[in-house]
Order: C-alpha cells, then sequence, then structure tokens
C-alpha cells in the first residue's frame, strides 16, 4: 500500500509560497522631452514650428517678458535672371540661390536670390522685400514666431528638369554689397537636402535663432546672425521674356507667423507677461531627427492635416501620376 503523502502540485499551478513578480510599468516615461511638451504653451509653439502653414497660432517661447499680437502671412515671389542670346518663349536651363530670413524682413529686403543661365556665373545677390502687413506702417516693432518656404514648379510635368537643394542656416549664408563668390554648384554641395524637381513637394521650416528673439523693426539693417532657409536650384527650367531675361518656371511661397507690437503704441510690449516656464532651447531640445523635422514637418510625425489634401497637393505637384501597385496613389518616391 503506498504511503500517504502530500499531494504533487499540479503542472503549471504557481507556487503560492513564492512572492509574486512585480510586472514592469507599461506607462511612458516622463523624460526632458515630455517634461516640456506637457506644457500647453510650449506643446502649441512647438505644432507651429513643425506647420506654419496651419497649426493654431502661439506665442513662442522666447526670453523676457515681452508681448504682442500674432498674425500669419503669405507671400509669393517669382524669380527673375538675365542672360546673353536668349529667344523669347524659349526653355533654357538656369541656375538660382535664395535666402529667407524673416527677422530682416523690410518692403526692400529678407529674401536675397541671383539668377543665371546654367554654365554662367551667378551675378551677386539681389535684395528683395515683401510689402505686406508687417513691413506697413501699421507695426512698430515685430519678431518671427514660425515660418516656411516652398518653392512650386509651374508649367508643364512633362518639360521640368533639374534638382533643387534646401538647407537651413543658423545664420545668413549670402550677402549683398559684393560679389557673389559662391558658385550654383557651390552652393548646392552645401545644402542638406537634395531632390530632382518635380519628385516631391520642396518646403523648408524655419527655426529661430538668439537674434530672432528680439523685437526688430523695418528700419534695422539686415542681422547675420538670424536663422535663415536656403534653396539652389540647378539646370532647372527657365522661359525666356527677352534677349536678355527670364523667368524661372516656378514660384517662392512663403508663409510666416509674427508676433508683433502697434505703431500706436509708444512701449517695448503691449504689456510684460510672465516669461514661459521652458526656453526656445528647451523646445528645440525635443525634436529627435532634425531632418525630418525641417524638410517633412508635420508629415514626418503624424501631425494632423487632412489626408485629401495632402494627396491633392501630390497631384498637383506630379500631375497625377499613379504608382505601380494602386492607380491613383502617388509614386513612391514622393514625400508630402
Amino acid at each position: 500500500m503506498a504511503a500517504k503523502g502530500k499531494k504533487s502540485p499540479k503542472a503549471g499551478a504557481r507556487n503560492k509560497s513564492r512572492p509574486k513578480m512585480r510586472q514592469p510599468s507599461r506607462s511612458r516615461a516622463t523624460g526632458p522631452v515630455n517634461r516640456v511638451l506637457s506644457d500647453p504653451r510650449a506643446a502649441s509653439w512647438e505644432r507651429l514650428l513643425r506647420d506654419p502653414c496651419n497649426a493654431q497660432l502661439a506665442s513662442p517661447c522666447y526670453g523676457g517678458a515681452d508681448t504682442g499680437y500674432l498674425i500669419r502671412t503669405v507671400d509669393t515671389f517669382t524669380p527673375t535672371g538675365g542672360g546673353t542670346g536668349l529667344v523669347a518663349g524659349n526653355i533654357l536651363p538656369v541656375d538660382a540661390t535664395f535666402q529667407w530670413t524673416p527677422y530682416n524682413l523690410s518692403s526692400t529686403t529678407g529674401l536675397l536670390y541671383a539668377a543665371a543661365q546654367s554654365g554662367a556665373a551667378l551675378p551677386a545677390q539681389t535684395a528683395f522685400g515683401f510689402g505686406n502687413f508687417i513691413a506697413g506702417s501699421a507695426v512698430r516693432r515685430y519678431r518671427p514666431v514660425a515660418s516656411c518656404i516652398k518653392f512650386i514648379p509651374t508649367g508643364p510635368y512633362s518639360s521640368r528638369r533639374g534638382m533643387i537643394a534646401a538647407n537651413y542656416s543658423a545664420g545668413q549664408a549670402f550677402f549683398t554689397g559684393v560679389p557673389n563668390t559662391v558658385s550654383a554648384p557651390n552652393a548646392f554641395n552645401m545644402c542638406q537636402h537634395i531632390s530632382s524637381l518635380g519628385s516631391e513637394a520642396h518646403e523648408v521650416r524655419w527655426l529661430p535663432t538668439a537674434v530672432d528673439e528680439n523685437f526688430t523693426d523695418t528700419s534695422v539693417g539686415n542681422n547675420t546672425g538670424a536663422g535663415s532657409i536656403l534653396f539652389v536650384l540647378r539646370e532647372v527650367d527657365g522661359t525666356a521674356t527677352s534677349t536678355t531675361t527670364f523667368t524661372i518656371n516656378g514660384y517662392l511661397e512663403v508663409i510666416t507667423v509674427w508676433e508683433w507690437i502697434p505703431a500706436t503704441i509708444s512701449s517695448v510690449s503691449i504689456s510684460p507677461k510672465a516669461p514661459t516656464p521652458y526656453t526656445t532651447q528647451q523646445v528645440l531640445s525635443t525634436i529627435g531627427d532634425m531632418g525630418a523635422f525641417l524638410y517633412q514637418g508635420l508629415r514626418a510625425t503624424g501631425y494632423g492635416v487632412a489626408q485629401a489634401s495632402v494627396h491633392e497637393g501630390m497631384r498637383m505637384l506630379t500631375a497625377g501620376y499613379g504608382g505601380s501597385r494602386n492607380r491613383g496613389n502617388p509614386m513612391p518616391t514622393i514625400r508630402y
């Protein structure tokens, strides 16, 4: 007869004598990024930096107690250039450089550009300004809050040619008043993002420097330390308008959010405000992939823009070209 003893535990049964192991928490870690962006003031401005075109207007996390009103402006610019021996109406390859520095905005400057026939030396940088609300007499002082610049090709899709390079610079790269010492190939090679014309939406976002945190006005000369956006075009298509001039088949769209003080107010700001709990650098330090932030923006991070408008933008830039798998889908190389 078998001796009576303790029953062996069933297979898979938990030994109650052992303490229950604590499972690791599945909640998100509270790191520096989450801590900064958990503040709605910092998060709103960060969203605006990513999407100056559509995000809700928000005050920046700039230092000091100054404040002002917010406004969004939209400006366009069609670049032109000069050459020799042109035939009006003919398509020709051209080179060009553009630099947008919102802090240096006036009715005559803010945008610097140079354009020439491909193979010819670029002329000295020409200054161009926008006569928008900020450059008008109603504004006493201003500072940029967020901005982006787009190059939008025009003309038949089948005739588009050339390459476009884009870059963000924490300071000016081009200057007026001196001969242009930077050739189109050298300027092209110094840029971070390169693509063929018409293959994607060409857009660059702007970021502020310490200079951009200060209020300025249209009478102040250009500050070389302000944040700037660069575009360089190589052998893109242009149309001769005469025997000595041409127009590039495309235009720039510049969207900027400003903080401004009315001309009727004599003090530095409308009324002092309490400093924000986070600085500009703390907000910018939350950016993970800087390249995606600058050149893809909200599309790289899932911020909400209706997919219909995104697809419509691709359709316009690619003449409705469908992908190889599903008819109507954009080409795989397009990022918009």
